[in-house]
């Protein structure tokens, strides 16, 4: 038996499965979209300002927050219905017939499962990551009227809020403490409607709670035209209304999906320094990193599934063992990056048991089809 791989045997293959996968994997996408519009059009009647050209564009821009996570699910679906059809065919008994081992016709699947996850996590993710946070601010803009924006980097905090229609507040931490969200050190700069600093707020710390920013030992500077001989003016306590909210904040920073893979070790180091939980981030990095060992385990697992006899399959038991199987890999995926999160085990080993079990039950399972 030659274990040379036949180059026009694995175009042939090759090209089945990416014809597969694109159409699945359209699919999916189509159905997602279909449900995130009828989602957004029940908010076309409750927002006048909402068109339905602008609908679209944001049902567009929220696609890889689901879409980008299905694709492994869709290389699955796309390998089991490849090697289905190659084998109800009798193509791939014929094949086999030849001494072309099950290893050999599966070296273009798994060579294209490892392009998409890698294309995937070098551009994919970075491209859904910038439309995410897009689709993120308009609908903050749309549906909930926020005026409020909060940002971090290596400087620290940064929050922009509304103060009314003709004032603007930017609020600047270099530390955030928790849980009681304290930001040590805090200054607030305001700007009227020309973007002209009328005055400043320097405080020792400041928390949120019930609809305010609570300063303690703030120095207040008027620095608007007229206040040139005004002193600082100290108060031991001084309140600043906002319609920011903690949840707000954690939302945005716990969001990985916002962030490009490229940026996330510098972002979840800038979190963690700040004083913010960085575990989410690094749970989204190594999950990204595991996926093309993931799509080469799914590769294998649909080959055992769907490489037996075609008198011993049943087009209803592989359909219903491709979801389940689908099903209780992500479902573990799942459960292992929450116990990550929340530091009940390192976050390494939860992005790579899931592909690493995959894996070996679909290298045991094809070994016992492949030697008998």
């Amino acid at each position: 038996m030659s274990l040379s791989v036949s180059p026009i045997l694995s175009r042939y293959i090759g090209k089945r499965f990416l014809l597969s996968f694109g159409v699945i994997y359209g699919g999916l996408l189509g159905v997602i979209f279909l449900v995130d519009s009828i989602e957004l059009l029940r908010a076309l009647a409750k927002y006048d300002r909402l068109s339905l050209t602008r609908l679209i564009g944001m049902t567009v821009l929220k696609l890889p927050e689901v879409g980008l996570d299905l694709m492994p699910f869709a290389v699955l679906i796309a390998a089991v219905f490849t090697f289905w059809r190659l084998t109800r065919t009798s193509e791939l008994v014929v094949v086999r017939a030849t001494g072309v081992s099950a290893w050999q016709f599966l070296f273009a699947p798994i060579v294209i499962g490892l392009l998409l996850a890698i294309i995937k996590m070098t551009l994919l993710n970075p491209i859904g990551a910038a439309m995410i946070s897009r689709f993120e601010h308009l609908e903050a803009r749309y549906f909930t009227a926020s005026a409020s924006i909060v940002n971090i980097s290596h400087s620290g905090l940064w929050l922009r809020q509304k103060i009314t229609d003709k004032q603007v507040a930017i609020l600047h931490a270099d530390n955030v403490k928790l849980p009681e969200w304290s930001l040590t050190p805090v200054t607030a700069f305001f700007f009227d409607e020309k973007n002209i600093l009328t005055y400043r707020i320097d405080g020792k710390s400041a928390m949120l709670d019930q609809g305010q920013w609570k300063f303690h030992e703030a120095w207040v500077n008027q620095l608007h035209k007229g206040s040139a001989d005004r002193k600082p003016v100290f108060y031991k306590q001084l309140n600043l209304p906002t319609a920011i909210t903690i949840q707000d904040i954690v939302n945005r920073f716990t969001s990985p999906r916002t962030i490009a893979f490229w940026n996330l070790p510098e972002y979840a180091n800038i979190m963690k320094a700040t004083g913010f939980e960085a575990n989410p981030l690094w749970a989204r990095f190594y999950s990204l990193l595991a996926e093309p060992f993931l799509n080469t385990a799914l590769i294998i697992i649909a080959a055992a599934l769907a490489l037996r006899s075609p008198r011993m399959q049943n087009g209803w038991w592989l359909v219903l063992s491709t979801i389940a199987i689908g099903f209780i890999i992500f479902f573990l995926g799942d459960f292992l990056e929450a116990l990550g999160v929340s530091d009940k085990m390192p976050l390494t080993i939860a992005a790579f048991v899931p592909a690493t079990v995959s894996l070996l039950m679909g290298l045991t399972a094809l070994l016992y089809l492949e030697d008998g």
